[in-house]
């Protein structure tokens, strides 16, 4: 996994984390996934049922279950003193009779000691074969912040076309037959070229065809920008809109009036209009 400078900061915190402050430390990776996962009360039912994080519902099966190990000896000596706390705590879990449809056990350490790893892959199997969950899964640290990296992205992803799609909702209320879209229509494409002390020159890369503008909007270019002109009425916002709508694509779409003054604004616009606004531990804890 490729790791930016915040990434590798967060991996030697957890790495150095221990018991309880480790558990705590994770939940804001869970809950980017899971929004309403908690870390349970020490020593409470949960905790000494074997369940460490936990998203409650009105109704077992609960959608998810977490087992946290802060470890502090390095990968490489990960052994039998490290298997049996996992084990003593999947039989915990097995015993309780709690079921899930996904459990994880999460620990921190990488996953070089592959012996370490198939011995506690065959403890949890043991919870699909009581039929306690549907799936049971063991994250080392890299695949615990490789799977954050990838929540992040699909959050965005999904907020982002959410913003889109409201967006478009209410652009399409402002007129009549408003949601009447017609994709394809004639279309002219250039090029526009700027030189440094000189006029620019436009270059004519196609004569006007019928096309779907959403998608020449989206399809690949060596330009640095795009801009889409036309007459009042002629579908440039309708089509941007559909554009910034598209699965295959991370599309931000914003008006120029609203857009941010600099890049760190941009982030900040992005998370405070996009994302719920909390995403930390501090948010309660499920005690019983």
């Amino acid at each position: 996994m490729k790791q930016s400078s915040v990434w590798r900061r967060l991996a030697g915190e957890l790495a150095v984390s221990e018991s309880r402050d480790f558990e705590r430390r994770i939940v804001p990776l869970f809950r980017l996934k899971w929004p309403s996962i908690s870390q349970t009360s020490a020593q409470g039912r949960w905790d000494r049922s074997g369940v460490d994080l936990l998203v409650l519902s009105e109704e077992e099966p609960f959608p998810c279950v977490v087992q946290c190990k802060g470890f502090r000896v390095r990968a490489e000596v990960l052994g039998d003193d490290q298997v049996l706390q996992i084990e003593e705590s999947v039989d915990r879990f097995i015993q309780s009779g709690i079921t899930c449809d996904e459990y994880y056990l999460v620990y921190n350490r990488d996953a070089r000691n592959r012996r370490f790893q198939e011995r506690i892959g065959s403890i949890i199997s043991r919870i699909c074969e009581e039929g306690l969950a549907r799936s049971a899964l063991v994250w080392d640290l890299d695949t615990l912040l490789s799977n954050a990296q990838s929540f992040i992205r699909s959050r965005l992803d999904f907020s982002l076309r959410r913003s889109s799609e409201e967006q478009l909702s209410r652009f399409q209320g402002l007129f009549d037959y408003g949601d009447c879209h017609v994709r394809c229509t004639p279309v002219a494409e250039s090029v526009i070229v700027f030189r440094r002390g000189e006029p620019c020159s436009i270059d004519g890369v196609s004569r006007e065809q019928i096309r779907d503008v959403s998608e020449l909007l989206l399809s690949p270019t060596e330009s640095r920008w795009s801009l889409l002109t036309g007459g009042f009425g002629s579908g440039k916002t309708t089509s941007a809109l559909h554009a910034s709508r598209s699965t295959d694509h991370t599309v931000i779409y914003t008006q120029c009036k609203d857009f941010p003054a600099s890049p760190a604004h941009l982030v900040k616009y992005i998370f405070h209009f996009l994302l719920p606004p909390r995403l930390d531990s501090a948010n309660g804890r499920i005690a019983a």
